[in-house]
């Protein structure tokens, strides 16, 4: 029986060019924007065309024939790149010149940690990233994205320096790691060598960056803003960083991390904070040090408690009104200050609660409350949250004849939670529903009765005589399964 490597090379480009138009149509690749909820494309060694140009020398031959398939480049630094550092100059061929690049470089072994020995996978993927990036960085103003997914922070290539090159046409720059193997030895951060930034950014819509590389490129000049299109929406978010806050240095300070992202308010700004801790405390800021006008979302995944109590302290404002969505995901909350959405947002708020762990408090679940009861939020989401108990649902319909937190709520979801029962959600809409049509008000605001409520996950406690009032009700969404 002849296998597909044995057929001719006509064949095998008629299949390849099949592929091609399933994972890429070159007609309107380059030219579509990318919309502000658009994911960049993930990276695997099972995407066209790293999949058949990895399966054999003889595929990948047959693709470097054709610059069309090189729109998008793919490498796994789990293995060898050598064979595919021509694919740049390729994709530069005349007929493809003027087509944008994706660069998607990314590392196999953060999904294979048995098979990483880490003395020598260090240097090996740190020496694969920096060949590949010298032969990526002559086609820098090509690229429409440029993604660096690896295991290991040392070996993800400056941002100050890719952007200190002309970047216009760039969208989106991710670089991204599992361990961060510099910021964990509190290295002093000095300016990248190549200089301040001094090319326009007027195309960037997507910027992810470690901590270290956020205040390397805040210490290379800065200017970020001053690059970007006047109020041009950036989705920026900044992992792994250890703040450092006493001592002559404050290259690694909280004030200064605070600085940096002030000079971004010109932007509609969508703001995401993950793993980043207090090494110690931080200093209380002078004045109104953060005032966002701008900012629309806001996203903490595991952050210290102490790190969101810095970042939401008393010299936070929100003068602007314009947040409509905060999270927490995998975070201790601690108390907010009570006046904090006084300025928090003009319209409606969306609160998303996911992962919240139980404090370690009397009440085991402080967290889920110290949100709840601050944060007015028309929709709120209870994802994973081990403290949703019936408990926690009668505290926030307002118990013993005390008025209700979040008064506007209007659109509740609660997925993969264990702690309550079908009869503590019948509650709360049941109390909702008499507290809006008595016309009760609450800061001078209307408590609303919930539109609805979608309840899924495996099955808590659960009634028959409620899951008649929410079969009858249009209200509970119950899509509950059983163990």
């Amino acid at each position: 029986m002849t296998t597909i490597k044995s057929l001719p090379v006509e064949l095998l480009e008629e299949i390849f060019q099949c592929a091609y138009g399933k994972f890429i149509n070159p007609s309107n690749h380059s030219k579509k924007p990318l919309r502000r909820n658009d994911k960049l494309p993930s990276p695997g060694r099972h995407s066209f065309p790293y999949n058949v140009a990895s399966a054999s020398s003889q595929w990948l031959d047959i693709l470097k024939s054709s610059p069309r398939y090189w729109n998008r480049i793919i490498i796994d630094l789990a293995a060898d790149p050598a064979p595919f550092l021509d694919v740049f100059s390729i994709s530069q061929r005349s007929q493809n010149s003027d087509k944008c690049l994706d660069v998607i470089i990314f590392s196999s072994l953060k999904n294979r940690p048995h098979e990483r020995d880490t003395f020598t996978a260090t240097g090996v993927e740190y020496r694969r990233a920096r060949t590949v990036f010298e032969n990526l960085a002559p086609y820098i103003p090509r690229c429409r994205s440029i993604m660096f997914d690896l295991v290991y922070e040392s070996s993800l290539p400056s941002a100050a320096v890719i952007l200190s090159t002309q970047t216009g046409a760039l969208r989106a720059l991710c670089l991204t790691c599992e361990i961060d193997n510099i910021d964990f030895g509190l290295p002093r951060i000095t300016p990248a060598t190549n200089g301040p930034l001094g090319h326009s950014l007027q195309s960037l819509q997507t910027l992810s960056l470690t901590g270290f590389g956020f205040m390397e490129l805040h210490h290379s000049g800065g200017g970020l803003s001053r690059l970007l299109s006047a109020g041009a929406r950036l989705h920026l978010s900044i992992h792994h960083f250890h703040f450092v806050n006493s001592g002559p240095d404050i290259s690694r300070s909280f004030v200064v991390f605070a600085a940096a992202l002030q000079e971004l308010d010109t932007c509609a700004l969508e703001l995401s904070l993950a793993n980043l801790c207090m090494i110690d405390a931080a200093p209380p800021l002078r004045r109104t040090a953060l005032a966002f006008q701008h900012l629309h979302k806001l996203t903490f995944d595991a952050v210290t408690a102490d790190f969101i109590t810095a970042f939401l302290g008393p010299h936070v404002i929100f003068p602007g009104g314009s947040v409509t969505a905060i999270a927490f995901s995998r975070c201790v909350i601690p108390r907010l200050r009570d006046d904090l959405n006084l300025n928090w947002s003009t319209g409606p708020l969306t609160l998303q609660l996911v992962d919240i762990p139980l404090s370690a408090s009397v009440a085991g679940n402080t967290s889920l409350y110290n949100a709840l009861e601050v944060l007015n939020a028309d929709d709120i989401l209870l994802a994973g949250c081990a403290g949703t108990t019936d408990a926690l649902l009668r505290w926030f319909g307002g118990e013993a004849g005390a008025a209700p937190y979040s008064p506007a709520l209007a659109w509740l979801e609660v997925r993969d939670c264990l702690g309550f029962t079908s009869a503590g959600i019948r509650a709360l809409v049941e109390d909702r529903r008499a507290r809006n049509a008595s016309g009760e008000r609450v800061d001078d605001e209307c408590v609303a009765s919930l539109a609805s409520v979608c309840v899924s996950g495996q099955s808590p406690g659960v009634d028959a005589a409620d899951l008649a009032y929410f079969a009858a009700d249009d209200v509970v969404q119950w899509k509950m399964v059983e163990d």
